[in-house]
């Protein structure tokens, strides 16, 4: 800053480099924060699966009866059942996240349990190289777990 007639303030050159250090700043945030809204957004959505698949589980056995999630891999990239209350519940993929394979249909008996159990396995590109892949197993008692992996370098 200096001192011209008594006022002051920045020279063009010195407002030219901040704007210059905060381009680079910017540039190096920019992506890490796409990647991270990538990450939040497929961990969401594999959550409200495994809360879906629970609630289909807890639908059969207090319906004493057998409910099937259908599974509709990509480019549908949704599933649906019905809950307890005999609604169907119908949930389409958020962009981005797709749904790669699945068991279909997954089917809970009356008791909770799932033949031979389920695999379904979830996919969001984070960057160009690296995508992230969740994948859910659902066990023949009808508990389902997530197991996650990023693919890439």
């Amino acid at each position: 800053m200096r001192a011209i007639d008594g006022q002051s303030g920045f020279s063009l050159l010195e407002s030219l480099v901040v704007m210059v250090i905060l381009a680079i700043m910017a540039a190096a945030v920019v992506p890490a924060a796409v990647e991270r809204v990538r990450t939040a957004r497929v961990r969401t959505t594999v959550n409200q699966f495994s809360i879906d698949l629970r609630a289909a589980r807890w639908a059969a056995v207090s319906g004493r009866s057998t409910v099937a999630m259908t599974v509709a891999v990509d480019p549908s990239n949704s599933y649906e059942y019905t809950d307890s209350r005999g609604r169907v519940r119908r949930v389409t993929m958020p962009e981005g996240v797709r749904i790669v394979t699945s068991t279909n249909p997954i089917e809970f008996k009356a008791n909770g349990s799932v033949t031979g159990g389920s695999s379904t396995v979830f996919e969001t590109p984070l960057t160009n190289e690296v995508t992230s892949k969740w994948t859910i197993e659902t066990n023949v008692l009808g508990v389902p777990s997530a197991r996650h992996q990023q693919v890439g370098s």
